[in-house]
């Protein structure tokens, strides 16, 4: 597995980190102080991903792993307000 340098923008930040090259889960190697946990959505590119799961690498709180997926949009926009019904 080969890992590719990215940079992952979170709360308000951007830190370096590396990117594995496997699809699903997607696993990151990121610095201990960005304060991911699992749930949190964080960007890499255009790209955003939910943090499944986060374990601190070697208990050192230096580099975590982080698992996650990418969030899907799934390309259609959300209708707004609510339904006609007047001709019922």
């Amino acid at each position: 597995m080969s890992w590719n340098q990215v940079t992952v923008e979170f709360g308000g930040s951007e830190f370096l980190a590396h990117s594995a090259n496997n699809k699903d889960p997607q696993t990151f190697s990121m610095p201990y102080a960005t304060g991911l946990s699992p749930g949190d959505v964080f960007n890499v590119g255009k790209k955003s991903y939910t943090a499944d799961k986060v374990v601190d690498l070697a208990q050192r709180g230096e580099t975590i792993l982080v698992e996650a997926k990418e969030v899907k949009n799934g390309g259609k926009s959300k209708a707004r307000g609510s339904d006609d019904n007047s001709g019922d």
